[in-house]
Protein backbone atom coordinates (compact mmCIF):
# COMPACT_ATOMS: atom_id res chain seq x y z
CA UNK A 1 0.00 0.00 0.00
CA UNK A 2 1.32 3.49 -0.90
CA UNK A 3 0.91 5.92 1.66
CA UNK A 4 -0.61 8.88 0.17
CA UNK A 5 -1.30 12.06 1.70
CA UNK A 6 -3.75 14.75 0.37
CA UNK A 7 -4.41 18.35 0.28
CA UNK A 8 -7.31 19.97 -0.96
CA UNK A 9 -8.49 23.65 -2.40
CA UNK A 10 -11.48 23.79 0.01
CA UNK A 11 -15.06 22.33 1.57
CA UNK A 12 -16.65 19.99 -1.27
CA UNK A 13 -13.41 18.16 -2.40
CA UNK A 14 -13.01 17.11 1.62
CA UNK A 15 -16.40 15.95 1.71
CA UNK A 16 -16.13 13.96 -1.46
CA UNK A 17 -12.66 12.43 -0.64
CA UNK A 18 -13.72 11.81 2.72
CA UNK A 19 -16.68 9.71 1.19
CA UNK A 20 -17.38 6.68 1.51
CA UNK A 21 -17.39 5.55 -1.85
CA UNK A 22 -13.82 7.17 -2.21
CA UNK A 23 -12.81 5.46 0.81
CA UNK A 24 -13.47 2.46 -0.88
CA UNK A 25 -12.35 3.15 -4.10
CA UNK A 26 -8.63 3.87 -2.07
CA UNK A 27 -8.75 1.18 -0.41
CA UNK A 28 -9.43 -0.76 -3.91
CA UNK A 29 -6.51 0.91 -5.22
CA UNK A 30 -3.77 0.00 -2.56
CA UNK A 31 -3.72 3.51 -1.71
CA UNK A 32 -3.77 4.19 2.38
CA UNK A 33 -4.37 7.88 3.35
CA UNK A 34 -1.46 9.23 5.34
CA UNK A 35 -2.87 11.44 8.14
CA UNK A 36 -6.16 13.68 7.62
CA UNK A 37 -7.18 15.12 4.12
CA UNK A 38 -5.52 18.64 3.94
CA UNK A 39 -8.58 21.69 3.73
CA UNK A 40 -6.07 24.65 2.27
CA UNK A 41 -9.33 26.70 2.62
CA UNK A 42 -8.84 28.37 -0.62
CA UNK A 43 -6.68 28.08 -3.87
CA UNK A 44 -4.56 31.25 -3.05
CA UNK A 45 -3.26 29.48 0.30
CA UNK A 46 -2.44 26.45 -2.37
CA UNK A 47 -0.80 29.37 -4.48
CA UNK A 48 1.25 30.08 -1.22
CA UNK A 49 4.51 28.74 -0.86
CA UNK A 50 5.21 29.04 2.74
CA UNK A 51 1.44 27.48 3.71
CA UNK A 52 1.83 24.11 0.75
CA UNK A 53 5.04 23.49 2.27
CA UNK A 54 3.78 23.57 5.89
CA UNK A 55 1.22 21.13 4.12
CA UNK A 56 3.31 18.75 2.88
CA UNK A 57 5.61 18.86 5.85
CA UNK A 58 2.84 18.22 8.33
CA UNK A 59 1.63 15.19 6.07
CA UNK A 60 5.09 13.61 5.64
CA UNK A 61 5.63 13.52 9.17
CA UNK A 62 2.38 11.91 9.20
CA UNK A 63 3.95 8.80 7.14
CA UNK A 64 2.97 9.97 3.12
CA UNK A 65 5.12 8.87 0.63
CA UNK A 66 3.15 10.56 -1.45
CA UNK A 67 1.23 14.01 -1.71
CA UNK A 68 -1.70 15.12 -4.17
CA UNK A 69 -3.43 18.59 -4.54
CA UNK A 70 -6.64 18.69 -5.57
CA UNK A 71 -7.95 21.78 -7.33
CA UNK A 72 -9.82 23.40 -9.39
CA UNK A 73 -8.98 25.33 -12.65
CA UNK A 74 -10.10 28.95 -11.58
CA UNK A 75 -8.54 31.83 -13.88
CA UNK A 76 -6.01 29.42 -15.07
CA UNK A 77 -5.19 29.61 -19.10
CA UNK A 78 -4.73 25.78 -18.90
CA UNK A 79 -4.60 23.26 -16.51
CA UNK A 80 0.03 23.88 -16.87
CA UNK A 81 -0.86 26.69 -15.70
CA UNK A 82 -2.54 25.80 -12.57
CA UNK A 83 -0.37 23.14 -11.92
CA UNK A 84 2.81 25.60 -11.85
CA UNK A 85 1.37 27.55 -9.98
CA UNK A 86 0.06 25.31 -7.38
CA UNK A 87 3.59 22.86 -7.02
CA UNK A 88 6.52 24.83 -9.11
CA UNK A 89 9.21 22.32 -7.50
CA UNK A 90 6.78 19.51 -9.13
CA UNK A 91 6.85 17.65 -5.61
CA UNK A 92 3.64 16.79 -5.63
CA UNK A 93 0.94 15.15 -7.54
CA UNK A 94 -1.67 18.19 -8.69
CA UNK A 95 -4.73 17.23 -10.01
CA UNK A 96 -6.67 19.74 -11.55
CA UNK A 97 -10.37 19.79 -11.93
CA UNK A 98 -11.54 21.73 -15.72
CA UNK A 99 -14.98 23.03 -13.96
CA UNK A 100 -15.29 23.42 -10.44
CA UNK A 101 -16.21 20.37 -8.72
CA UNK A 102 -19.39 22.11 -7.14
CA UNK A 103 -20.62 22.17 -10.74
CA UNK A 104 -20.20 18.72 -10.94
CA UNK A 105 -22.34 17.63 -7.64
CA UNK A 106 -25.29 20.65 -9.01
CA UNK A 107 -25.60 18.38 -12.02
CA UNK A 108 -25.54 15.36 -10.42
CA UNK A 109 -29.36 14.70 -9.03
CA UNK A 110 -27.98 11.91 -7.01
CA UNK A 111 -24.79 13.71 -5.43
CA UNK A 112 -26.88 16.73 -4.80
CA UNK A 113 -29.83 15.18 -2.95
CA UNK A 114 -26.95 12.90 -1.36
CA UNK A 115 -24.91 16.19 0.27
CA UNK A 116 -28.33 17.63 0.94
CA UNK A 117 -29.65 14.48 2.72
CA UNK A 118 -32.78 15.18 0.60
CA UNK A 119 -34.78 12.99 -1.86
CA UNK A 120 -34.74 14.53 -5.28
CA UNK A 121 -38.29 16.77 -5.71
CA UNK A 122 -37.84 16.91 -9.73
Amino acid sequence: MVKTGFIVEGDCEKIILESENFQAFLREAKIEVAGNIINARGVNNLENPELRQAYVSQLKSQGAEEIIILRDLEDHPCITSAKEKTDPENACRVFVAKQAIETWLIADEAALSSFLKQKNKL
